[in-house]
């Protein structure tokens, strides 16, 4: 009888124990407490709603396995227990945004007074922006690549946008202790994924309400664009771009412009070679061997370009079938909004795609970026 009371203590102690270890460790691991918010398409981003902050957490793009960063946006006062990451006060006032990309979604969730300063203030294409820089009124600290600390320190932001790439180096900006937040978005491996980042920009700028509307257009309307190819029976071979010195970037299958082509109802004739992420670095023969019979090619440009002058800049350009053919499409991106609109609504450039694809679908409309090349 004593062996059983025993026993039955025992469990009970031990059961106790238990709950109060459980309890303890939820105490002291609150991001394990907090309720999820719902990511139907970004693969490298969560977040996870508390009591008074928000954890972020951004898995890192070059290995998954491991994170690239975890924020916390809080909204609590000074004295209020957080959990570990970088701790960003929000909303944010006075930020240092290192992406044109970037600003122009601020322009969108009307925040650009937010802005405080900006790098690679020559590609801004926002006129207010613009007007406050010559002004002084947003602070000008150079190239991205390597910012001008000292102008950095003047601007004393809240926080410092940027779009990190493999092996970056951030020990000067961490020295400055303002909060780095790495947007990664870029290189999420789908459209729609990318596109759900709005969800952070929201709740950085205290526009959760808007940035989730937005989203959810999107959403519908490149869903409604995807549906309407689902029952093609042909699926056309797109070339991309062009080469720029010795390299030739090209979409990989698990790439926003990848999953792209395969939702306009197009085949990408790299999506075989191996590659994580993000684009692949080919030269201009390995190019011309995988994609020579491509039925339609798409260049982003800077400058106006003909066919003609295409043919002259290169012998390779005129083996492409899509040269011969004059099924070449380009993109003037200084006459249009192209990298300030498609991160965050790529449903505008999937139409402009299933015009050119399927014109057979006869979907209305003119294309928005995409214009067939001119003879001469």
């Amino acid at each position: 009888m004593k062996t059983k009371l025993g026993r039955l203590c025992h469990l009970k102690y031990v059961a106790v124990m238990m709950l109060c270890q459980m309890i303890c460790f939820s105490c002291s691991n609150p991001a394990r407490m907090g309720k999820a918010s719902s990511m139907e398409h970004a693969q490298l981003l969560s977040l996870i709603d508390h009591e008074g902050y928000t954890v972020v957490e951004i898995i890192n793009p070059w290995d998954t396995t491991r994170l690239l960063q975890r924020l916390v946006l809080s909204e609590a006062p000074e004295d209020y227990t957080l959990p570990e990451g970088v701790v960003v006060k929000i909303p944010l006032t006075k930020s240092l945004i290192m992406s044109t990309v970037h600003c122009s979604l601020l322009e969108e969730l009307v925040c650009l007074g937010s802005i405080r300063a900006v790098c690679d203030a020559g590609y801004v294409n926002i006129p207010e922006v613009s007007h406050r820089i010559a002004s002084g009124e947003i602070t000008d600290c150079g190239n991205s690549m390597a910012p001008t600390i000292e102008k950095i320190i003047s601007a004393n932001p809240d926080a410092i946008l940027i779009s990190p790439y493999e092996q970056i180096d951030l020990s000067k900006l961490d020295n400055l202790n303002i909060p780095v937040i790495q947007c990664a978005d870029y290189m999420e491996p789908s459209p729609l994924g990318r596109a759900e980042w709005i969800k952070l920009y929201g709740l950085l700028y205290g526009q959760a309400k808007k940035s989730d509307s937005i989203f959810n257009d999107t959403k519908t309307a490149y869903t409604r664009l995807r549906q309407m190819v689902d029952s093609v029976t042909s699926r056309p071979t797109v070339l991309t771009d062009m080469r720029y010195g010795q390299a030739w970037y090209v979409p990989s299958s698990s790439s926003t412009m990848g999953q792209m082509y395969d939702d306009a109802a197009a085949n990408n004739p790299f999506s075989d070679e191996k590659q994580s992420m993000g684009s692949l670095l080919l030269t201009a023969e390995q190019v011309l061997h995988k994609a020579q019979n491509a039925n339609v090619w798409v260049i982003k440009t800077d400058h106006e370009i003909t066919l003609e002058s295409l043919g002259k800049e290169s012998h390779i350009y005129g083996q492409f079938d899509a040269y011969k053919k004059n099924n070449v499409w380009t993109c003037n991106t200084t006459q249009t909004n192209y990298y300030e609109e498609e991160p965050f609504h790529p449903d505008r450039l999937l139409a402009d795609f299933i015009r050119i694809f399927h014109p057979e679908i006869g979907l209305e409309g003119e294309n928005r970026y995409y214009k067939r090349i001119k003879l001469k």
